[in-house]
């Protein structure tokens, strides 16, 4: 009897125990090592990749924030100008391996995108678009990569690719970056999207305010960052990625140069002008 009453008391436990549900998934944020069943509706989340954007002048000996409006600047003849605005969209997103692959984020939403007759039509694109402003701060999410590894470049474009410079903005999400009322560039349905701007005030004309606007495809620009960084399965990569204005703005003469010359100055800085300056992997 004295063997026989645990033996049936172990019985009733079993009996009692409800498998726990959770993330099998090695590769996802909120994997489970303890959970014995797939948790349904495939709760698993994956990794996010975040940017962090440091907009600075950065001189020989010290980086501080860059200002808008307040300070004036410097063009190649000596004249001062203001900046009262500068910003653009970020997209297609991507990390590079050490041999050269490409890790693509998921994050697809479904639009309505306008043909060249001037319907719509049914189509996605990567909800990878972000507005970068020296007005916004904040980190970012950009979306979801499945595995780990080592990384060692970030590549993006400033700007928008075919698909996405035809969207409907009445088609994206509430809040999307795009949707010109939150980002502030203009849109028409023949031509798209603004995706570059800015508006520079020269002190030698206090009243004539210049604005220098990007939308046409050759005006798009592929960046690649280098870093390098090992990102264990399930973590999160964060991204600091420095904006040096002095060295983007360096060749423009807002009192001197027409618009068309200043979007191709500003244009050639870009690829020099950004810089990979944090990585960090987190867990949550």
């Amino acid at each position: 009897m004295k063997y026989i009453l645990p033996i049936f008391a172990l019985f009733l436990l079993a009996g009692c125990y409800e498998p726990k549900e959770g993330c099998l998934d090695i590769s996802a944020a909120n994997f489970a090592p303890d959970a014995d069943v797939a948790c349904p509706d495939d709760c698993c989340v994956y990794p996010s990749l975040r940017l962090r954007f440091l907009h600075q002048s950065v001189y020989a000996d010290t980086a501080v924030n860059f200002q808008l409006r307040d300070s004036i600047y410097k063009d190649l003849a000596g004249n001062g100008y203001r900046v009262l605005d500068t910003r653009f969209f970020l997209s297609d997103v991507r990390l590079v391996k050490a041999d050269g692959s490409e890790t693509p984020l998921s994050n697809r939403i479904e639009v309505q995108v306008f043909t060249s007759g001037g319907s719509l039509q049914k189509d996605s694109i990567t909800n990878d678009i972000l507005l970068v402003s020296p007005a916004l701060i904040g980190i970012n999410s950009v979306g979801a990569f499945r595995k780990g590894g080592r990384f060692t470049a970030l590549r993006f474009r400033i700007g928008l690719n075919d698909v996405a410079a035809k969207v409907d903005p009445e088609s994206l999400p509430s809040g999307h970056p795009m949707r010109p009322a939150a980002s502030g560039m203009d849109w028409n349905m023949n031509e798209g999207f603004v995706f570059q701007q800015a508006r520079f005030l020269p002190e030698t004309a206090p009243n004539d305010t210049l604005r220098v606007a990007a939308r046409l495809p050759a005006q798009r620009q592929e960046l690649e960052l280098p870093f390098d960084v090992s990102v264990p399965e399930g973590y999160h990569l964060e991204l600091d990625i420095r904006i040096d204005y002095l060295s983007w703005l360096r060749d423009i003469s807002p009192s001197t140069q027409t618009p068309e010359t200043l979007l191709q100055k500003w244009t050639d800085r870009s690829a020099a002008s950004f810089e990979v300056v944090g990585v960090r992997t987190v867990s949550q």
